[in-house]
Parts: C-alpha cells; structure tokens; sequence
C-alpha cells in the first residue's frame, strides 16, 4: 500500500529480505528479456501515422512520358526508362509503373497533373468502360474504353472521355467540347490499364533517383 511504501522510504520500517529478493528477481528478469524480439510500438497519433506510412511504402517507376488527357501533337517518347520512383503505398499497390497526366477531358476524375498507376495488359481484350492509358504512332492518351456496338470482335475502339463540358454560344454550340472518336485495335502498340490515381493533394512524394 501507499502508506507502507511511504514508511520504507522514510526508515520507519525495516525492509524484509523477500521483498528484496523480489526485487532482485523482477530486476533481473527485466535486465534478461531479449530486446531483439520486442517491437516498441509508436505511442502517440502522429508517431502511429509516420509509423505506418514508413512501414508501408512501396516504390514503383514513374515514366517522365506523360499521358494527355485530350488531344495532344506533342513529340512521342516511348514509355521505356523511368526518370525516377514514385512512393505509392498502399493506394495503387498493384501497379507496375505510373505516370503523369495533362489536360483536362478527363476530369473530374483525373485532372492534369495527377500521377496514375498502371499495368500492360494486351489490346486482344479490354475491359469495357474501364480506364486506359492508349499509346499509337503519335499519341499517348487516357481514356475510358468500350468497343464499338458492342462487338468484342470487331477492330474498332470508341475512347471516350469524363468531361462532358459543352460548348456555350458560337458554331459549336451544344457540342461536346471532348467528343468520342474511333480508334482501330492495329493502330495500338502499347495498352495500359488504370490501376488508380494520386492526386496534388494527397501525401505521396516523387523519389528521383
């Protein structure tokens, strides 16, 4: 109790020799506990937070060859040597590279500057409505694709895009300001599928190497 510890700090009472070998036994057993195996966990939020953002960092590529959302007569460069690593965590685990997106026909949802992940897939089959990144002679864009009436079969992709913003006034009045366009299966030479999207305002940091 508190009142007999209070007696033994002040010498009004002796100390009993089995709680000094009770002492000396929590003592040692302390000073024997094998600190390879004890994993001090992070006690307050932030150190919790840091902890499991350190702990769960995965790098992948990232290809300075940035992606258009829209069209674009940019010079082509061959998605082929990263410029450095991105930290992608556990938002886009599943990717094996990502990439830099521009333009503004696929917003909301990807608006420019935004990196996404990405994973090679074979332009034998997509995913109707599913995101892609389309690389061809002379563009690189993104795009959500479905085939053309429906016709797996058939050689003819429509890419369409997630702004539907119209035109106000003038000769194009009503129009979407992003139509959809036709593209034939033998003019892909490269095909990636949108894994996810990091966008300015979430935490992950671009490595250089």
């Amino acid at each position: 109790s508190r009142s007999h510890l209070h007696r033994l700090m002040n010498g009004e009472e002796d100390v009993s020799n089995d709680l000094i070998a009770a002492a000396r036994a929590l003592l040692y057993e302390t000073k024997n506990v094998p600190r390879g195996n004890v994993v001090e966990e992070p006690e307050t939020y932030l150190e919790k937070r840091n902890h499991k953002k350190t702990t769960g960092k995965r790098s992948v590529p990232l290809y300075d060859a940035p992606a258009s959302a829209g069209i674009t007569e940019a010079e082509m460069t061959a998605i082929a040597a990263p410029a450095g690593t991105i930290d992608v965590g556990d938002l886009l685990h599943d990717s094996q590279a990502a990439i830099r997106i521009y333009g503004n026909s696929m917003l909301p949802n990807y608006p420019p500057g935004c990196v996404i992940g990405l994973v090679k897939c074979t332009k034998d089959f997509i995913e109707p409505g599913e995101v892609y990144v389309i690389e061809t002679r002379d563009r690189r864009l993104l795009k959500r694709l479905f085939y053309k009436n429906d016709d797996t079969d058939g050689d003819l992709i429509i890419c369409y895009s997630d702004n539907i913003m119209k035109f106000e006034g003038g000769a194009r009045d009503g129009k979407l300001a992003y139509p959809p366009f036709e593209l034939p299966k033998k003019e892909i030479i490269n095909l990636f599928v949108v894994t996810g999207v990091i966008k300015r305002n979430t935490n992950s940091v671009i490595i250089n190497r």
